[in-house]
Parts: structure tokens; C-alpha cells; sequence
């Protein structure tokens, strides 16, 4: 497991979800996080189901403390803010 950041993401609390946090594209913000290596496609389908339809899942690129930039999975909120 690796710390990450990268900018041009925000942590965002959720409208009606007040104990629920999300990442949103956001050109002046970074967001600190963990990757998790070794990730199978049993444990991506188990949490796809845990996160449902209410978030996607996509790439990014991160970039890690000692210097590397790799690709990460990240869930999304589904449906636009507002």
C-alpha cells in the first residue's frame, strides 16, 4: 500500500449524506489517499457492488511519494453535484 496525491481532484461532502465524502475534478485542489496493490477482479466486482450505482468507477493518474506516477482505480459519484 502506497500514499498518493494528485492534483485536480477535491474531497467533497455529499448533499444528504452528511457521513459521505467524494472526490470531484476540481482544478486547484489535491487529494492524499492510499493505493492497494494486488487488487483481482473479485475484489474490484465485491466492490463495485459495495459502492452500487451511485458511484463509477474510473482510472487516474497518481502520483506517489517517492516520485513515480501510476494508474489507480477511484470511485466516483455516478451523478453530477448540484
Amino acid at each position: 500500500m502506497m500514499r498518493w496525491s494528485r492534483n485536480f481532484w477535491a474531497t467533497v461532502s455529499l448533499a444528504g449524506r452528511p457521513c459521505c465524502e467524494a472526490i470531484r475534478p476540481r482544478s486547484d485542489a489535491t487529494v492524499v489517499g492510499k493505493v492497494l496493490d494486488d487488487i483481482d477482479d473479485d475484489i474490484l466486482a465485491t466492490l463495485d457492488a459495495y459502492e452500487g450505482r451511485e458511484y463509477g468507477r474510473i482510472i487516474v493518474e497518481v502520483d506517489t511519494p517517492d516520485g513515480r506516477t501510476v494508474e489507480a482505480y477511484v470511485y466516483v459519484p455516478a451523478r453530477p453535484a448540484g
